[in-house]
């Protein structure tokens, strides 16, 4: 290692850290780095004009990604941070691929073999041309079982050139993070329900906070609070006496240790003050609402004034319980709701919501198998995240294919207006369309309760509203389950009609992190997307893997791919490497995907294809259109059947492996779909009551073993 050490960085308390373990600011040659374990890419150099000495290593990326690598023994259970000095000259993302993160410092799990395991942390780089400024790599998780060493990696992720100098990994001695502001530790409060303040670090992060009057924190007595800030106060007031509290990180993809305890008083005359607000309301549609709410304790409030929509409102109070109602009604629409309470001593809080007197247009519900149903009636969604077209206005593709759910990206992409939103949803329902509608991106990762509840009211009462889309790949995005949350919370209140989804990538194994995610919904997605890389069995994966993570009687849906990866992530060359026409998926293999996913019990199935910007779906893979278009016919024919109520009788059906089926009965007549689950054509032999059928053609197929990932239809009289 070099002799110019990087000065190590105590955060004001934050953090204790062992020695070093890597402290490198590549003063040596190529050939000492080399023994002392660096594997050094071929883009690399060691150059003049250092940071932290007189040399450094410059990187240079022509395409896709380059890395510098070395090894790093580590201990499970131990965390671990790295950082590094970094400057850039022209690093931009490479359009042909998905590497995105420009010039960066990475911390990827390996196993005792130095294979990938994985795991790790991969923050976002620097890009363009910057001058030296430090990366870091906070904190890794707590090393899991099964993993040996961090294969640290600094380089360039796109095209440009980068230098790098300071190279510091170290173990995290005594984890205390986040940084406690207040109360001081041992201080005495002056109120039941103290503010309790930290160092945040948002969007990317949320916080467990615990408290309990021991402090071995018992399970049966602790509190725990779920916060997407940077503050809080206990949801209900403490008992005079000494408490404790501790905070724990979490974040998309891990629960970071708790912070060291620290304690405060509540005297026995601490303040019931102030008290906690929580509206109890829900639309109903009337033009006089009545609302409800809690306003704990109400031992020293001795005043409540309230307004609705700006107009005065009469206010009943039962103990802590409110009754509000205004005095004359309200036009339809978003009200404003000001409650103010005021205590003895002249001190007052004022409480701000949103309430909605609109009555919602649809009522979403679901049986108790899963299957939705729209005002009672049965509803199975065959959806199709865009029109061919990529446009809001034309839907002709999807009309052509038979599809009864769509969406634009456009309504989450930015913050978009309530008039743009509306007229999309009038849109698509005047073309037999409902749509799955998401949310403002930037309001999410601000925690914008208010756009939400606006949002939501605003537009509930379009009938074009199916479901509320929350977000897609949350995890992947570093969005925390405690916002979500805040999301459902928010939805709940303002319409009780339609149900909030989410859709999880990352799903297969199940974790306690993808149930704490499917918590927040009533329906939870998936998206396998297997082709050209990944057998088609994906499909059943994640599907299955998506059933075990919803909430037990909640529905999951699955999303198909439309798609060829290759031509998504090597967009320079992919048309020349792999043909003008794009042919996968197969018309074969969409259908194949379809019913594995109807085979795991999926209660919708929904489309993705690329957008225009990487190619258009009609004109450059007709063959995929096409594919997509007839399994679409197909399943619109089996509609009676996907809708039908789910009995014991449907899985009496039980066929050798390595064919999954999916079956239902109505009206005495029994419909039988198989897939061929292998790579080889397999024979089936079934009753001869049992007959097969084209369900696309209505014909008989030919009498011949079942294809590889093929699929064949039979029927019968029961």
């Amino acid at each position: 290692m070099s002799r110019a050490l990087l000065p190590l960085l105590v955060l004001a308390g934050l953090l204790t850290h062992a020695e070093p373990l890597v402290n490198e600011s590549f003063e040596e040659s190529a050939k000492a780095l080399k023994t002392a374990g660096w594997k050094l890419s071929p883009a690399a150099a060691l150059v003049e004009g250092g940071k932290v000495g007189a040399r450094c290593l410059r990187m240079t990326c022509p395409d896709k990604k380059a890395y510098t690598e070395f090894f790093i023994p580590v201990k499970q259970g131990s965390i671990y941070r790295a950082r590094a000095w970094a400057r850039c000259e022209g690093v931009a993302r490479d359009p042909a691929t998905t590497n995105y993160r420009g010039a960066a410092i990475f911390c990827q799990f390996a196993d005792a073999q130095k294979e990938w395991r994985s795991g790790g942390a991969f923050p976002k780089g620097l890009f363009g041309t910057k001058d030296w400024q430090q990366l870091e790599v906070k904190y890794t998780a707590p090393i899991p079982e099964g993993v040996a060493y961090i294969q640290l990696m600094i380089g360039v992720e796109g095209t440009g050139t980068a230098w790098f100098d300071g190279i510091e990994v170290e173990e995290i001695a005594e984890w205390d993070t986040p940084k406690a502001l207040a109360p001081e530790d041992g201080a005495t409060v002056a109120a039941k329900r103290p503010l309790l303040q930290w160092e945040a670090s948002l969007p990317k992060e949320s916080y467990e906070l615990a408290l309990s009057s021991s402090p071995e924190f018992p399970t049966e007595s602790t509190r725990k609070q779920l916060v997407w800030a940077g503050e809080t106060r206990p949801e209900t007031p403490l008992a005079p006496g000494v408490w404790h509290w501790r905070l724990r990180t979490v974040t998309s993809s891990r629960r970071l240790p708790a912070t060291k305890t620290r304690s405060f008083t509540v005297p026995p005359d601490a303040a019931d003050w102030p008290p906690c607000f929580a509206p109890k309301w829900t639309n109903d549609g009337a033009p006089q609402p009545r609302l409800s709410a809690l306003l704990t304790p109400g031992t020293w409030v001795t005043e409540v004034t309230a307004t609705i929509g700006g107009q005065p409102a009469v206010v009943k109070r039962a103990g802590d319980k409110l009754g509000i109602t205004t005095t004359t009604p309200l036009v339809k629409g978003v009200h404003e709701v000001r409650i103010v309470a005021r205590n003895g001593n002249g001190a007052e809080v004022t409480f701000e919501d949103l309430f909605t007197n609109k009555a919602s247009a649809t009522t979403i519900s679901f049986r108790s198998d899963g299957i939705m149903q729209i005002d009672g009636k049965p509803f199975f969604p065959l959806g199709s995240y865009r029109d061919p077209s990529d446009t809001r206005t034309d839907f002709a593709g999807l009309k052509e294919a038979g599809f009864n759910v769509t969406h634009d990206y456009y309504f989450e992409n930015t913050d978009r207006t309530v008039p743009e939103a509306r007229a999309y949803l009038r849109a698509a329902h005047a073309n037999g369309l409902r749509v799955f509608l998401g949310f403002g991106r930037p309001s999410i990762r601000r925690g914008d309760t208010r756009s939400w509840k606006r949002w939501t009211g605003e537009l509930m009462d379009e009938p074009g509203l199916l479901t509320w889309y929350m977000m897609d790949e949350p995890i992947c995005q570093g969005i925390p389950q405690a916002a979500f949350v805040q999301l459902q919370q928010a939805i709940r209140q303002m319409d009780s009609g339609h149900p909030p989804s989410l859709l999880l990538a990352r799903i297969s194994p199940v974790t306690e992190f993808q149930r704490s995610y499917a918590k927040t919904c009533d329906v939870l997605w998936c998206d396998p997307y297997p082709i050209p890389g990944k057998p088609l069995s994906l499909v059943l994966d994640k599907a299955e893997a998506c059933r075990e993570a919803a909430v037990p009687g909640r529905p999951f849906w699955v999303v198909l791919q439309g798609f060829d990866w290759r031509y998504w992530k090597e967009r320079k060359t992919a048309f020349e490497k792999y043909g003008k026409e794009i042919t996968r998926p197969t018309p074969e293999e969409t259908r194949a995907m379809a019913h594995l996913a109807l085979s795991t019990g999926a209660h919708g199935l929904i489309w993705y294809w690329s957008p225009n910007s990487v190619y258009h779906l009609q004109k450059q893979a007709p063959t995929v259109w096409k594919g997509i278009c007839d399994t679409m016919a197909e399943l619109n024919a089996l509609e009676p059947y996907l809708t039908a109520p789910r009995t014991p009788d449907d899985d009496n059906v039980r066929l050798p492996v390595p064919f999954r089926s999916w079956s239902r009965a109505v009206d005495g007549t029994r419909v039988l779909a198989v897939v061929n689950a292998s790579d080889d054509p397999a024979p089936l032999s079934l009753p001869a009551r049992y007959k097969a059928l084209d369900q696309r053609t209505g014909k008989p197929p030919a009498d011949a073993p079942i294809p590889a990932w093929g699929t064949a239809i039979y029927t019968w009289q029961e």
